[in-house]
């Protein structure tokens, strides 16, 4: 199954003019990169980031991304002297890599200064909520479910996996998206999609529904056995994996976040918030642009989006409701860009 038979794309004539380089292109691909630069501007402005450090990451992130998108150019062009027939719509395929560069560039700094330097400013104030809900649906804390199936350290070592993958993912789906998909409208619908994500699910939400999470919740709301509990049983996980030589990263990372978070530290990667959980929020976009693919390849990555909300809930970073929260809103966006979509390419579609 194609990608352009999966969102019912079928019109041959459109699909043959909108995979050419067009000044539609540069108009759609300009909105989004000003999405973001407003975004960023408005981030900038209430937290008020020394501009210097806010160079630096933007520097940072700008050659991660750039390098990351040579190194797929790279790999495409040795995919194209494999298969001449894939030399097709390379300056379309140029452009919109080069667009999905500057927004992972700029995206992960301006998002980074909202978590780490704005979010603060209103504090924890769902915790309680999210907390009795759990306890509610399943009679005591959902954490104790995944640590009866997981608690192992090989058990926790393959969560732990599952939830650090989200990193790449969630990096090169824009950048592999843009090399990759030819249909006008589905690329824009991911690019969409992926960008708006940010500001709507992790900072409009995340500002309202500001929480810290089971494993923060002893340093921020209250004492909590049941969470002490959870914290314990990782720390003795930890210790194990450590002294077989594999130490889990996710409980390493968990002191290292609460660290920069006292020290209002402005580093990108930091940064306490909970509900809705973006790492599954990204991980079900991931599925729904992989079935479109292929079905066994949506199944695969609608395993990996299932493997993160449990490790999420396993580790302590979210309440069991943050996860259906964030994949039902990514779900939502996903709707909603459909018709933007067709919208932004309705002026190609009539030409056609």
């Amino acid at each position: 199954m194609t990608a352009s038979t999966a969102y019912n794309v079928t019109d041959e004539a459109y699909g043959a003019e909108a995979a050419r380089f067009t000044s539609v292109d540069v108009r759609n691909g300009a909105a989004l990169v000003m999405i973001i630069l407003v975004y960023g501007t408005v981030m900038e402005a209430i937290s008020r980031a020394p501009l210097g450090e806010l160079a630096m990451h933007l520097g940072n992130f700008t050659a991660l991304s750039f390098y990351s998108g040579l190194l797929l150019a790279c790999a495409y062009a040795v995919y194209c002297l494999v298969r001449p027939a894939a030399r097709t719509d390379l300056v379309s395929r140029a452009f919109w890599l080069l667009i999905a560069c500057v927004l992972t560039a700029l995206i992960f700094p301006f998002f980074a200064m909202f978590k780490e330097l704005v979010l603060p400013m209103r504090g924890f104030l769902w915790d309680r909520t999210f907390a009795h809900m759990g306890r509610t649906i399943f009679g005591h804390s959902p954490w104790t479910f995944t640590h009866h199936l997981f608690g192992s350290v090989l058990g926790t070592r393959i969560l732990d996996l599952a939830y650090r993958s989200l990193l790449p993912l969630m990096f090169g789906l824009p950048l592999v998206s843009a090399v990759l998909v030819t249909d006008a409208r589905l690329r824009f619908r991911i690019l969409f999609t992926w960008t708006v994500s940010w500001i709507v699910i992790g900072t409009l939400a995340g500002w309202y529904f500001a929480s810290a999470g089971p494993c923060y919740y002893n340093n921020f709301i209250a004492h909590d056995p049941d969470y002490a509990e959870l914290l314990r049983r990782l720390a003795d996980i930890g210790r194990q994996a450590a002294a077989e030589g594999h130490p889990i990263a996710s409980l390493q990372y968990q002191s290292g976040l609460l660290l920069t978070y006292r020290t209002h530290d402005f580093a990108p990667g930091g940064g306490i918030s909970a509900m809705p959980s973006m790492h599954v929020a990204m991980t079900t976009l991931v599925a729904i642009v992989a079935f479109g693919a292929n079905r066994w390849l949506g199944a695969l990555f609608t395993v990996i989006a299932f493997a993160v909300w449990l490790a999420t809930i396993h580790f302590g970073w979210h309440y069991f409701v943050d996860g259906p929260v964030g994949a039902s809103m990514m779900a939502a966006l996903w709707m909603l860009a459909k018709p933007l979509a067709n919208l932004a390419y309705a002026r190609v579609e009539r030409q056609t």
